[in-house]
Protein backbone atom coordinates (compact mmCIF):
# COMPACT_ATOMS: atom_id res chain seq x y z
CA UNK A 1 0.00 0.00 0.00
CA UNK A 2 1.18 3.79 -0.82
CA UNK A 3 0.67 6.84 1.27
CA UNK A 4 -1.09 9.43 -0.69
CA UNK A 5 0.53 12.12 -2.07
CA UNK A 6 -1.48 15.29 -2.58
CA UNK A 7 -0.25 16.94 -5.93
CA UNK A 8 -1.50 19.73 -8.04
CA UNK A 9 -1.12 19.68 -12.03
CA UNK A 10 -0.03 21.82 -13.65
CA UNK A 11 -2.80 22.72 -15.63
CA UNK A 12 -4.80 24.30 -13.14
CA UNK A 13 -1.46 26.17 -11.65
CA UNK A 14 -1.36 27.89 -14.97
CA UNK A 15 -4.83 28.42 -14.88
CA UNK A 16 -4.51 30.04 -11.64
CA UNK A 17 -1.92 32.46 -13.22
CA UNK A 18 -5.22 34.09 -15.44
CA UNK A 19 -2.96 33.91 -18.18
CA UNK A 20 0.52 34.51 -17.22
CA UNK A 21 3.15 32.33 -18.18
CA UNK A 22 5.69 30.84 -15.68
CA UNK A 23 9.08 32.44 -16.28
CA UNK A 24 12.25 31.08 -17.23
CA UNK A 25 13.99 30.46 -13.67
CA UNK A 26 11.00 28.52 -12.79
CA UNK A 27 10.66 26.49 -15.83
CA UNK A 28 14.64 26.07 -15.65
CA UNK A 29 14.11 25.01 -12.07
CA UNK A 30 10.63 22.90 -13.03
CA UNK A 31 12.81 20.59 -16.06
CA UNK A 32 15.61 20.07 -13.79
CA UNK A 33 13.41 17.94 -11.04
CA UNK A 34 11.23 16.58 -13.80
CA UNK A 35 14.11 15.14 -15.70
CA UNK A 36 16.29 14.17 -12.94
CA UNK A 37 13.37 11.47 -12.39
CA UNK A 38 12.72 10.86 -15.81
CA UNK A 39 16.33 10.31 -16.47
CA UNK A 40 15.89 7.35 -14.02
CA UNK A 41 13.26 6.04 -15.88
CA UNK A 42 14.83 6.42 -18.94
CA UNK A 43 17.91 4.29 -17.65
CA UNK A 44 16.15 1.42 -17.04
CA UNK A 45 14.77 1.27 -20.94
CA UNK A 46 11.63 2.53 -19.67
CA UNK A 47 9.85 5.79 -21.07
CA UNK A 48 6.55 7.76 -19.54
CA UNK A 49 4.86 7.73 -22.59
CA UNK A 50 2.16 10.50 -21.54
CA UNK A 51 3.83 14.04 -20.68
CA UNK A 52 1.59 16.62 -20.60
CA UNK A 53 0.64 19.83 -18.55
CA UNK A 54 -2.01 17.55 -17.13
CA UNK A 55 0.69 14.88 -16.18
CA UNK A 56 3.17 17.09 -14.84
CA UNK A 57 1.96 18.03 -11.06
CA UNK A 58 3.92 20.06 -7.76
CA UNK A 59 4.36 17.45 -5.11
CA UNK A 60 2.64 19.49 -2.37
CA UNK A 61 4.85 17.84 -0.07
CA UNK A 62 8.11 18.17 -1.49
CA UNK A 63 6.99 21.18 -3.22
CA UNK A 64 8.75 20.17 -6.24
CA UNK A 65 7.68 19.02 -9.77
CA UNK A 66 7.20 15.83 -10.58
CA UNK A 67 5.47 12.94 -12.84
CA UNK A 68 2.25 11.24 -12.18
CA UNK A 69 1.04 8.62 -13.43
CA UNK A 70 0.40 8.18 -17.67
CA UNK A 71 -2.97 8.70 -18.10
CA UNK A 72 -3.32 8.31 -21.79
CA UNK A 73 -1.47 10.10 -24.22
CA UNK A 74 -2.95 13.65 -25.07
CA UNK A 75 -3.27 14.48 -29.03
CA UNK A 76 -1.40 18.13 -28.09
CA UNK A 77 1.86 16.61 -26.85
CA UNK A 78 2.89 13.73 -28.81
CA UNK A 79 5.38 13.29 -31.38
CA UNK A 80 4.69 12.81 -35.01
CA UNK A 81 6.56 9.61 -35.06
CA UNK A 82 4.13 8.40 -32.43
CA UNK A 83 1.20 9.47 -34.06
CA UNK A 84 2.40 7.65 -37.23
CA UNK A 85 3.80 4.30 -35.56
CA UNK A 86 2.22 4.46 -32.38
CA UNK A 87 5.53 3.59 -30.78
CA UNK A 88 6.77 5.57 -27.92
CA UNK A 89 10.41 6.21 -26.88
CA UNK A 90 12.58 8.37 -25.19
CA UNK A 91 12.78 11.34 -28.07
CA UNK A 92 9.17 10.96 -27.42
CA UNK A 93 9.21 11.72 -23.86
CA UNK A 94 11.26 14.81 -24.69
CA UNK A 95 9.35 15.94 -27.44
CA UNK A 96 5.81 15.49 -25.17
CA UNK A 97 8.26 17.71 -21.81
CA UNK A 98 9.40 20.45 -24.27
CA UNK A 99 5.90 21.32 -25.66
CA UNK A 100 4.68 20.74 -22.20
CA UNK A 101 7.31 24.16 -21.06
CA UNK A 102 6.65 25.67 -24.10
CA UNK A 103 2.87 25.85 -22.79
CA UNK A 104 4.01 26.84 -19.40
CA UNK A 105 6.08 29.71 -20.78
CA UNK A 106 3.46 30.88 -23.20
CA UNK A 107 0.46 30.44 -21.31
CA UNK A 108 -1.05 29.25 -24.70
CA UNK A 109 -2.03 25.77 -25.68
CA UNK A 110 -0.01 23.83 -28.52
CA UNK A 111 -2.64 24.19 -30.84
CA UNK A 112 -1.67 27.88 -30.68
CA UNK A 113 2.14 27.41 -31.13
CA UNK A 114 2.18 25.14 -33.94
CA UNK A 115 1.98 26.10 -37.17
CA UNK A 116 0.26 24.81 -40.21
CA UNK A 117 3.51 22.71 -41.06
CA UNK A 118 4.51 20.83 -37.42
CA UNK A 119 6.71 23.52 -36.78
CA UNK A 120 6.70 25.83 -34.05
CA UNK A 121 6.09 29.53 -33.10
CA UNK A 122 6.45 30.23 -29.71
CA UNK A 123 8.95 32.50 -28.65
CA UNK A 124 6.78 35.99 -29.42
CA UNK A 125 4.53 34.92 -26.61
CA UNK A 126 7.33 34.53 -24.34
CA UNK A 127 10.62 36.48 -22.80
CA UNK A 128 13.59 33.64 -23.51
CA UNK A 129 17.10 33.33 -23.26
CA UNK A 130 19.01 31.88 -26.35
CA UNK A 131 20.55 29.21 -24.42
CA UNK A 132 17.28 28.27 -22.97
CA UNK A 133 15.56 28.54 -26.22
CA UNK A 134 17.98 26.37 -28.41
CA UNK A 135 17.53 23.60 -25.66
CA UNK A 136 13.62 23.96 -26.52
CA UNK A 137 13.73 23.96 -30.08
CA UNK A 138 16.32 20.57 -30.29
CA UNK A 139 13.47 19.16 -27.71
CA UNK A 140 10.52 19.93 -30.40
CA UNK A 141 12.56 19.10 -33.18
CA UNK A 142 9.62 17.67 -35.96
CA UNK A 143 12.79 15.06 -36.73
CA UNK A 144 13.67 12.45 -33.45
CA UNK A 145 16.90 12.00 -35.22
CA UNK A 146 17.53 15.94 -34.50
CA UNK A 147 16.06 15.82 -31.48
CA UNK A 148 17.60 15.29 -27.84
CA UNK A 149 17.90 12.03 -27.56
CA UNK A 150 16.91 11.40 -23.68
CA UNK A 151 16.32 13.14 -20.11
CA UNK A 152 20.00 12.65 -19.44
CA UNK A 153 20.94 14.44 -22.11
CA UNK A 154 18.87 17.56 -21.71
CA UNK A 155 20.18 17.13 -18.14
CA UNK A 156 23.55 17.78 -19.28
CA UNK A 157 22.49 20.45 -21.64
CA UNK A 158 21.12 22.33 -18.55
CA UNK A 159 24.31 22.28 -17.11
CA UNK A 160 22.76 19.83 -14.35
CA UNK A 161 24.41 17.62 -12.08
CA UNK A 162 24.00 14.05 -12.94
CA UNK A 163 22.55 12.20 -9.91
CA UNK A 164 24.23 10.12 -8.33
CA UNK A 165 21.90 7.41 -7.91
CA UNK A 166 21.47 7.65 -11.59
CA UNK A 167 25.08 5.19 -11.26
CA UNK A 168 23.62 3.39 -8.08
CA UNK A 169 20.25 3.47 -9.12
CA UNK A 170 17.67 3.81 -5.00
CA UNK A 171 14.41 4.50 -6.85
CA UNK A 172 11.54 6.53 -4.94
CA UNK A 173 8.55 8.23 -4.73
CA UNK A 174 6.57 8.68 -7.60
CA UNK A 175 5.35 5.36 -8.79
CA UNK A 176 5.09 5.36 -12.51
CA UNK A 177 3.40 2.36 -14.80
CA UNK A 178 5.99 2.86 -17.53
CA UNK A 179 6.51 0.85 -21.00
CA UNK A 180 9.16 -0.51 -22.67
CA UNK A 181 10.76 1.24 -25.60
CA UNK A 182 8.60 0.19 -29.28
CA UNK A 183 5.23 -0.46 -27.32
CA UNK A 184 2.19 0.84 -28.30
CA UNK A 185 1.08 3.90 -26.26
CA UNK A 186 -2.04 4.15 -24.31
CA UNK A 187 -5.23 5.70 -26.36
CA UNK A 188 -6.85 8.38 -24.61
CA UNK A 189 -9.38 8.52 -27.71
CA UNK A 190 -11.21 6.65 -29.59
CA UNK A 191 -9.37 4.67 -32.67
CA UNK A 192 -11.20 6.42 -35.42
CA UNK A 193 -9.90 9.55 -33.76
CA UNK A 194 -6.18 8.64 -33.41
CA UNK A 195 -6.30 7.48 -37.36
CA UNK A 196 -7.87 11.14 -37.82
CA UNK A 197 -5.40 12.63 -35.99
CA UNK A 198 -2.38 10.58 -37.19
CA UNK A 199 -3.67 10.87 -40.71
CA UNK A 200 -4.28 14.43 -40.73
CA UNK A 201 -0.23 14.68 -38.92
CA UNK A 202 1.04 12.17 -41.99
CA UNK A 203 -0.95 13.90 -44.34
CA UNK A 204 1.12 17.50 -43.14
CA UNK A 205 4.31 15.73 -43.41
CA UNK A 206 4.40 14.74 -46.29
CA UNK A 207 3.64 17.63 -47.93
CA UNK A 208 6.35 19.35 -46.31
CA UNK A 209 8.13 16.68 -48.40
CA UNK A 210 9.37 14.67 -44.75
CA UNK A 211 9.86 11.20 -44.26
CA UNK A 212 9.94 10.36 -40.48
CA UNK A 213 12.17 7.61 -39.00
CA UNK A 214 10.86 5.71 -35.32
CA UNK A 215 13.14 6.03 -32.75
CA UNK A 216 14.80 2.74 -32.44
CA UNK A 217 17.24 3.30 -29.46
CA UNK A 218 17.98 1.36 -26.69
CA UNK A 219 15.87 -1.49 -28.26
CA UNK A 220 18.21 -4.38 -27.87
CA UNK A 221 15.89 -6.17 -25.07
CA UNK A 222 19.35 -6.68 -22.95
CA UNK A 223 18.39 -4.02 -20.33
CA UNK A 224 17.19 -6.64 -17.47
CA UNK A 225 14.16 -3.97 -15.58
CA UNK A 226 13.44 -4.78 -11.75
CA UNK A 227 10.01 -5.69 -10.80
CA UNK A 228 9.79 -3.86 -7.69
CA UNK A 229 8.27 -0.23 -8.24
CA UNK A 230 10.82 2.70 -9.60
CA UNK A 231 11.33 5.03 -6.42
CA UNK A 232 12.73 8.91 -7.77
CA UNK A 233 14.79 11.18 -5.58
CA UNK A 234 14.62 14.62 -7.37
CA UNK A 235 17.80 17.25 -6.79
CA UNK A 236 16.39 19.99 -5.52
CA UNK A 237 17.51 23.64 -6.77
CA UNK A 238 18.15 26.42 -4.51
CA UNK A 239 15.54 28.66 -4.01
CA UNK A 240 17.57 32.07 -4.71
CA UNK A 241 19.97 31.12 -7.55
CA UNK A 242 19.22 31.10 -10.80
CA UNK A 243 20.06 27.70 -12.78
CA UNK A 244 22.75 28.48 -15.55
CA UNK A 245 22.79 27.02 -19.02
CA UNK A 246 25.61 26.08 -20.63
CA UNK A 247 25.72 27.21 -24.53
CA UNK A 248 27.74 24.59 -26.07
CA UNK A 249 26.53 21.36 -25.03
CA UNK A 250 24.62 20.23 -27.71
CA UNK A 251 26.96 21.77 -29.81
CA UNK A 252 28.89 18.59 -31.01
CA UNK A 253 25.80 16.66 -31.94
CA UNK A 254 23.87 17.06 -34.84
CA UNK A 255 26.27 19.56 -36.06
CA UNK A 256 24.02 19.80 -39.52
CA UNK A 257 20.98 21.10 -37.68
CA UNK A 258 23.34 23.55 -35.80
CA UNK A 259 24.02 25.97 -38.35
CA UNK A 260 22.11 29.12 -37.66
CA UNK A 261 19.85 29.95 -40.34
CA UNK A 262 20.58 32.69 -42.49
CA UNK A 263 19.06 35.81 -41.95
CA UNK A 264 16.71 36.85 -44.21
CA UNK A 265 16.70 40.52 -45.46
CA UNK A 266 13.23 43.03 -45.40
CA UNK A 267 13.65 42.99 -48.96
CA UNK A 268 13.64 39.48 -49.45
CA UNK A 269 11.39 38.81 -46.81
CA UNK A 270 8.55 40.76 -48.84
CA UNK A 271 9.29 39.44 -52.02
CA UNK A 272 8.51 35.90 -50.65
CA UNK A 273 5.52 37.20 -49.24
CA UNK A 274 4.15 38.40 -52.77
CA UNK A 275 5.44 35.49 -54.43
CA UNK A 276 3.07 33.36 -51.94
CA UNK A 277 0.45 35.41 -53.30
CA UNK A 278 1.08 34.99 -56.41
CA UNK A 279 1.03 31.37 -56.43
CA UNK A 280 -2.09 31.28 -54.47
CA UNK A 281 -0.20 30.00 -51.06
CA UNK A 282 -2.45 32.51 -49.10
CA UNK A 283 -1.23 30.27 -45.46
CA UNK A 284 1.98 30.75 -45.87
CA UNK A 285 1.22 34.68 -46.95
CA UNK A 286 -0.94 34.67 -43.87
CA UNK A 287 1.18 33.74 -41.37
CA UNK A 288 3.58 35.97 -42.42
CA UNK A 289 1.73 38.70 -41.06
CA UNK A 290 1.90 40.40 -37.76
CA UNK A 291 -0.30 39.10 -35.11
CA UNK A 292 -1.94 42.79 -35.11
CA UNK A 293 -2.57 43.01 -38.20
CA UNK A 294 -4.33 39.26 -38.88
CA UNK A 295 -6.47 40.72 -35.59
CA UNK A 296 -7.44 44.05 -36.94
CA UNK A 297 -11.08 43.83 -37.51
CA UNK A 298 -11.08 47.21 -39.89
CA UNK A 299 -8.64 44.94 -42.32
CA UNK A 300 -9.94 41.49 -42.03
CA UNK A 301 -13.43 41.58 -40.44
CA UNK A 302 -13.48 37.77 -40.45
CA UNK A 303 -9.95 36.88 -40.04
CA UNK A 304 -7.91 34.86 -42.52
CA UNK A 305 -11.52 33.85 -44.45
CA UNK A 306 -11.63 37.91 -45.35
CA UNK A 307 -8.06 37.65 -46.18
CA UNK A 308 -8.18 35.13 -48.67
CA UNK A 309 -11.67 36.84 -50.02
CA UNK A 310 -9.59 39.68 -51.14
CA UNK A 311 -6.76 38.04 -52.40
CA UNK A 312 -9.28 36.14 -54.38
CA UNK A 313 -10.43 39.26 -56.27
CA UNK A 314 -6.56 39.62 -57.58
CA UNK A 315 -5.45 37.78 -60.83
CA UNK A 316 -1.81 38.86 -59.80
CA UNK A 317 0.76 41.35 -58.39
CA UNK A 318 3.12 43.09 -60.96
CA UNK A 319 6.30 44.26 -58.40
CA UNK A 320 8.03 47.21 -60.51
CA UNK A 321 10.38 47.62 -57.53
CA UNK A 322 11.39 46.77 -54.34
CA UNK A 323 13.96 49.24 -52.26
CA UNK A 324 15.22 49.95 -48.92
CA UNK A 325 14.23 53.64 -48.31
CA UNK A 326 15.72 53.82 -44.76
CA UNK A 327 17.24 51.45 -42.10
CA UNK A 328 18.49 51.51 -38.76
CA UNK A 329 19.90 49.06 -35.90
CA UNK A 330 16.62 49.23 -34.56
CA UNK A 331 14.17 49.44 -37.89
CA UNK A 332 14.12 49.33 -41.67
CA UNK A 333 11.56 51.00 -43.49
CA UNK A 334 11.04 48.97 -47.21
CA UNK A 335 9.35 50.53 -50.13
CA UNK A 336 7.31 48.89 -52.55
CA UNK A 337 5.60 49.84 -55.97
CA UNK A 338 3.22 46.90 -57.39
CA UNK A 339 0.87 47.12 -60.33
CA UNK A 340 -2.47 44.96 -58.55
CA UNK A 341 -4.27 43.32 -61.82
CA UNK A 342 -7.51 42.39 -60.40
CA UNK A 343 -9.83 39.70 -61.94
CA UNK A 344 -12.40 42.26 -62.67
CA UNK A 345 -9.56 43.84 -65.05
CA UNK A 346 -9.21 46.69 -63.44
CA UNK A 347 -5.60 47.50 -62.78
CA UNK A 348 -4.54 49.85 -59.70
CA UNK A 349 -0.86 51.08 -58.84
CA UNK A 350 0.04 51.12 -55.09
CA UNK A 351 3.15 52.43 -53.44
CA UNK A 352 3.87 50.42 -49.80
CA UNK A 353 5.71 50.89 -47.14
CA UNK A 354 6.74 47.95 -45.35
CA UNK A 355 8.12 48.57 -41.58
CA UNK A 356 10.71 46.53 -40.22
CA UNK A 357 11.24 45.86 -36.29
CA UNK A 358 14.62 44.16 -35.10
CA UNK A 359 13.97 41.38 -32.53
CA UNK A 360 17.32 41.33 -30.72
CA UNK A 361 16.40 38.56 -28.63
CA UNK A 362 16.29 36.02 -31.76
CA UNK A 363 18.47 38.92 -34.14
CA UNK A 364 16.06 38.96 -37.03
CA UNK A 365 13.87 41.48 -39.26
CA UNK A 366 10.09 41.00 -38.43
CA UNK A 367 7.44 42.58 -39.69
CA UNK A 368 5.60 45.58 -37.77
CA UNK A 369 3.38 47.31 -39.93
CA UNK A 370 2.56 47.80 -43.86
CA UNK A 371 1.28 51.26 -44.72
CA UNK A 372 0.49 53.46 -47.95
CA UNK A 373 3.27 55.84 -48.94
CA UNK A 374 0.55 57.86 -51.25
CA UNK A 375 -3.41 58.27 -51.11
CA UNK A 376 -4.72 55.14 -52.58
CA UNK A 377 -7.14 53.55 -50.48
CA UNK A 378 -6.50 49.51 -49.95
CA UNK A 379 -6.06 46.76 -48.09
CA UNK A 380 -3.26 48.15 -45.85
CA UNK A 381 -2.61 49.51 -42.47
CA UNK A 382 -1.37 53.01 -41.95
CA UNK A 383 0.59 53.47 -38.84
CA UNK A 384 0.47 57.00 -36.59
CA UNK A 385 3.84 57.76 -34.97
CA UNK A 386 3.35 57.91 -31.35
CA UNK A 387 4.31 61.25 -29.05
CA UNK A 388 7.16 60.09 -26.62
CA UNK A 389 4.66 60.63 -23.93
CA UNK A 390 2.68 58.09 -25.33
CA UNK A 391 5.33 55.67 -25.64
CA UNK A 392 5.71 55.24 -22.05
CA UNK A 393 2.58 55.23 -20.99
CA UNK A 394 1.60 51.88 -23.08
CA UNK A 395 5.33 50.74 -22.45
CA UNK A 396 4.49 50.56 -18.80
CA UNK A 397 0.78 49.46 -19.62
CA UNK A 398 2.49 46.49 -21.62
CA UNK A 399 4.34 45.44 -18.49
CA UNK A 400 1.00 45.78 -16.05
CA UNK A 401 -0.50 42.87 -18.67
CA UNK A 402 2.21 41.03 -18.37
CA UNK A 403 3.42 41.33 -21.69
CA UNK A 404 7.02 41.15 -21.38
CA UNK A 405 8.31 40.47 -24.57
CA UNK A 406 6.82 43.18 -26.09
CA UNK A 407 8.25 45.87 -23.57
CA UNK A 408 11.76 44.36 -23.31
CA UNK A 409 11.58 45.26 -27.70
CA UNK A 410 10.89 48.80 -26.28
CA UNK A 411 14.20 48.57 -25.39
CA UNK A 412 17.53 49.20 -27.16
CA UNK A 413 20.27 46.52 -26.93
CA UNK A 414 22.19 49.28 -24.93
CA UNK A 415 19.74 49.13 -22.68
CA UNK A 416 18.62 45.46 -22.71
CA UNK A 417 22.20 44.27 -21.94
CA UNK A 418 22.04 47.34 -18.50
CA UNK A 419 19.10 45.14 -17.46
CA UNK A 420 20.74 41.99 -17.28
CA UNK A 421 19.26 40.15 -19.69
CA UNK A 422 15.70 38.55 -20.52
CA UNK A 423 15.82 36.47 -17.58
CA UNK A 424 16.87 38.61 -15.11
CA UNK A 425 14.11 41.53 -16.71
CA UNK A 426 11.07 39.39 -16.34
CA UNK A 427 12.15 37.96 -13.01
CA UNK A 428 12.21 41.64 -12.05
CA UNK A 429 8.68 42.22 -13.38
CA UNK A 430 7.33 39.43 -11.79
CA UNK A 431 7.94 40.38 -8.23
CA UNK A 432 6.04 42.94 -9.42
CA UNK A 433 2.66 43.47 -8.47
CA UNK A 434 1.65 46.51 -10.41
CA UNK A 435 2.92 49.25 -11.75
CA UNK A 436 1.23 53.07 -10.48
CA UNK A 437 1.88 55.44 -13.48
CA UNK A 438 1.56 58.89 -12.06
CA UNK A 439 1.97 62.06 -14.14
CA UNK A 440 4.49 61.70 -17.45
CA UNK A 441 5.67 64.98 -19.26
CA UNK A 442 8.21 65.89 -21.95
CA UNK A 443 11.14 67.49 -20.30
CA UNK A 444 13.02 67.98 -23.04
CA UNK A 445 13.20 67.01 -27.36
CA UNK A 446 15.39 67.03 -30.36
CA UNK A 447 15.12 65.65 -33.66
CA UNK A 448 16.71 62.40 -32.38
CA UNK A 449 16.12 61.74 -28.77
CA UNK A 450 13.59 62.84 -26.27
CA UNK A 451 13.56 63.13 -22.36
CA UNK A 452 10.11 62.06 -20.74
CA UNK A 453 9.90 62.26 -16.66
CA UNK A 454 7.63 59.99 -15.19
CA UNK A 455 6.29 59.37 -12.05
CA UNK A 456 6.40 55.95 -11.38
CA UNK A 457 5.93 53.75 -8.28
CA UNK A 458 6.05 49.79 -8.04
CA UNK A 459 3.62 47.70 -5.93
CA UNK A 460 5.84 44.87 -4.61
CA UNK A 461 4.30 41.18 -4.25
CA UNK A 462 5.63 41.28 -0.86
CA UNK A 463 3.18 44.23 -0.30
CA UNK A 464 5.63 47.18 0.08
CA UNK A 465 5.66 49.85 -2.42
CA UNK A 466 8.88 51.15 -3.97
CA UNK A 467 9.32 54.63 -5.94
CA UNK A 468 11.10 55.20 -9.11
CA UNK A 469 14.15 56.97 -7.82
CA UNK A 470 15.11 57.74 -11.58
CA UNK A 471 12.30 59.36 -13.60
CA UNK A 472 14.04 60.26 -16.37
CA UNK A 473 13.91 58.47 -19.18
CA UNK A 474 15.77 59.12 -22.32
CA UNK A 475 14.41 58.03 -25.72
CA UNK A 476 16.01 57.68 -29.09
CA UNK A 477 14.13 57.87 -32.66
CA UNK A 478 14.09 54.53 -33.88
CA UNK A 479 14.76 54.78 -37.70
CA UNK A 480 12.67 57.14 -39.87
CA UNK A 481 8.81 55.98 -38.92
CA UNK A 482 8.57 57.94 -35.70
CA UNK A 483 9.13 54.80 -33.19
CA UNK A 484 10.94 55.36 -30.13
CA UNK A 485 13.65 53.03 -27.80
CA UNK A 486 14.79 53.52 -24.35
CA UNK A 487 18.08 53.35 -24.22
CA UNK A 488 18.45 55.16 -20.58
CA UNK A 489 16.92 56.34 -17.08
CA UNK A 490 18.54 58.71 -14.52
Amino acid sequence: MHNYTPTKSYRILLSERQGRGFNEFEVIEILQQVLTQLAQIHTQGLVHGGISIDTLVLDQNTLQAALANNIGAAPGYISPEQLQTGQVSTTGDIYALGVTILVLLTAQNPEVLRNYDGTWNWQEYCVCSDELATILEKAIALHPQYRIADAIQMLQALNSPIPSQLISPIYTYPVIPQQRLGEKFPQKLAPWKWGLISAGIVAVIGLAGVKLTSQTAKQNNSTTVANSEPKVTTTPTPANTAPTIRKNDLSGQNDENNRAEPEVSPEDFVRQYYSNINSGNYQAAWNMLPTDMQNNKSLHPDGYVSYIDWWNKVERIDIQRVYLESKSNYDTVVKVDANYVMKSRNNSFHRLRYLFAKDSINNKWILNKVKLADNTNNNSESVAGKSSVEFIREHYALLNQHQYKLAWNCLTPEFQRASGGPSQYINWWNSVSRIEVGQVSLVRETDTSTIVNAELSYVMKRGNIVKDTKPNIVLIKAGSWAGWKIIDKN
